[in-house]
């Protein structure tokens, strides 16, 4: 897994340098991947609750044309809800809280 973290944030270097202009392509990407890449790019710190990690669930999400920080974020936090039960919410101006969705 750590390999394909690897070249995931590699694919997206462009996309964290720039506002604009960046592709990416998950395809049944560990819950956690998708968390540790969401983080880079909205440059602030997870606080994940027990359990977000642990799930068994796998998160396929894409851009079809070059996105913005901002629209890669909605796209992942969309995939996330939808796929995983995972929502993130504003804690502060620095740190992010990941929880699963009650059902």
């Amino acid at each position: 897994m750590k390999k394909h973290l690897t070249l995931f944030l590699i694919l997206l270097a462009p996309l964290v340098a720039q506002a604009q202009g960046g592709t990416f392509d998950f395809k049944n990407a560990p819950v956690a991947m998708i968390l540790d890449v969401y983080a880079k790019l909205s440059a602030r710190q997870l606080v994940i609750e027990s359990g977000v990690t642990n799930q068994l669930k796998f998160v396929t999400v894409r851009s079809r044309k070059p996105v913005t920080n901002a629209e890669a974020l909605q796209l992942m936090e969309s995939a996330l809800r939808e796929q995983a039960s995972v929502k993130i919410e504003p804690m502060d101006a620095k740190h992010l809280a990941v929880k699963l969705v009650k059902q």
